[in-house]
């Protein structure tokens, strides 16, 4: 005879296999999340630029207002919502102008024409503001001895180069193969290197040239960039890291997210048929379910990644929703092809290289955001002139490019790509107004929607109040979600 729990048992089994038949057979609708992002919002057309009266930063250009370093850096300080005035020299400073400002930054590579007079030197001295240069000339002439150079030995090229504590929100990092050409000089003993070079040659301490210093100028401080860091948009993790250091309490909006984009995929129309069944037995919809997506799952469960898909295909069979629902299982998407062009691009490509390192931990400190993005034509046999990477060794590559970018960059929240795209909308829109006393910190966000995000970095102690959480990310780097227009952050 059949006893109670004999009959539970029974009954639990029925309703599993009950489950089962519905899931599978497409009558029964899991939510899997997908819903949980942000609401969507219409992108924000970028206004034309109105210059300040006065600001803190100010930006001297010389005759290079259209130079590659110029815009960079204006464009970087627009990212961190930082007011500034542009000139090309400092003599068109007004004394209010002068009196407001504490950064200075000079983008021109001659020193003598965006200060002629050597007056920003004095005021820097005399009144405990700060001077940048992002490009140093090749001769620096009468200016070597302010700038701390010891000895100027011509243009280099170097292997790769360390990034000292402090810089970036992740801490010291170490690029060695990250090749650059620099001026070969050497720094007298006032000076402190942020950044130096690595060598795959041994070389004494003392022999490793400086890539960005700082030198104490009277009240002030003086900071000297010897490498092409302001170029390109990677420059920004290295811009807000000097600012970090010449304030005690430094903030910025960030992005906060990680974001994987696989491009044609699943996608079984821009597949060469006959070559994967040569190579892998397989019709292109079972490899991409038995072969690509096993991997690629792998690869996002051990680096927290989320992995969103964007198809290309005009007829959708029963294999690609079995493996969209694949997807949504952990937590990604598949879009359509005319979505997912507004988030850029930080890493392309499943190779290694610490040009993409340094890129992807230099946007994931200056602005928040690791993106990285793979053409799986690649993989399909149907792109370029090569027939196809062979899966176990694109795999294996990719691995460990995907652990390389995102290593170091755990703190940033792992989203769909749609997800991060809205979260960059509210980035772009978000204008915060800081103030900074010595037991608190005040924001008020114009542009405010319902969430942004913002880094800060600082030596204090942040406590927790209403309207935000916070996240220490790193040494003296914390992550704030801010959820209200206004909010009151004490510290100690």
């Amino acid at each position: 005879m059949l006893k109670i729990s004999d009959y539970l048992a029974i009954t639990a089994g029925f309703l599993g296999l009950l489950v089962f038949y519905l899931i599978f057979s497409g009558n029964l609708r899991i939510d899997y999340g997908t819903e949980s992002r942000l609401p969507v919002i219409e992108q924000e057309e970028a206004g034309e630029r109105v210059q300040p009266e006065t600001a803190r930063y100010v930006v001297l250009y010389g005759n290079e207002e259209e130079s590659r370093s110029t815009s960079q850096v204006m464009q970087m300080l627009e990212h961190m919502k930082k007011f500034y005035i542009a000139k090309e020299t400092a003599a068109q400073l007004t004394e209010e102008q002068k009196e407001t400002a504490d950064i200075f930054i000079i983008t021109t590579d001659s020193l003598e024409e965006a200060d002629a007079q050597h007056m920003l030197l004095e005021l820097v001295k005399a009144d405990g503001k700060y001077l940048l240069y992002t490009n140093l000339p090749d001769e620096s002439g009468e200016y070597e001895k302010e700038l701390g150079i010891l000895e100027s030995r011509g243009k280099t090229q170097i292997d790769g180069m360390m990034i000292f504590e402090g810089i970036l929100a992740q801490g010291m990092v170490n690029y060695a193969d990250l090749p650059m050409t620099v001026g070969d000089l050497s720094l007298d003993a006032a000076c402190t290197k942020l950044i130096q070079e690595q060598s795959k040659e041994f070389k004494e301490q003392r022999e490793l040239i400086p890539l960005l210093w700082k030198k104490q100028w009277g009240k002030g401080k003086i900071y000297v960039c010897n490498a092409p860091f302001f170029e390109e948009e990677s420059g920004i993790g290295i811009l807000t890291g000097i600012f970090s250091d010449m304030e005690e309490t430094f903030l910025y909006p960030v992005v906060n997210s990680s974001a994987v984009l696989l491009d044609y995929y699943p996608d079984t129309e821009h597949a060469d048929r006959e070559l994967i069944y040569r190579l892998y037995s397989r019709e292109p919809a079972a490899y991409i379910r038995d072969v690509v997506w096993p991997a690629m799952e792998k690869i996002g469960h051990e680096e927290g990644l989320v992995i969103s898909g964007r198809t290309h295909m005009q007829d959708k069979d029963e294999e690609f929703y079995d493996t969209q629902r694949q997807m949504q299982r952990n937590k990604g998407i598949v879009m359509e092809a005319d979505e997912g062009d507004f988030l850029p691009v930080i890493s392309e490509g499943h190779t290694q290289a610490d040009e993409k390192r340094f890129r992807m931990d230099s946007a994931s400190s200056g602005c928040g955001l690791a993106s990285c993005y793979l053409d799986m034509r690649e993989i399909m046999g149907s792109k370029g002139e090569q027939e196809s990477f062979e899966w176990a060794a694109y795999s294996l590559e990719l691995t460990k490019n995907m652990h390389n970018l995102y290593g170091k960059n755990h703190f940033l929240e792992s989203v769909d790509w749609l997800e991060a795209q809205e979260r960059l909308k509210r980035y772009e829109r978000i204008q915060p107004a800081i103030e900074i006393s010595d037991d608190h910190i005040q924001i008020r966000a114009d542009g405010f929607v319902d969430v942004w995000y913002c880094m800060v970095r600082t030596g204090r102690d942040l406590k927790h109040g209403q309207g935000y959480e916070i996240q220490k990310v790193g040494e003296q780097a914390y992550l704030l979600e801010i959820r209200q227009q206004e909010i009151r952050i004490p510290m100690q």
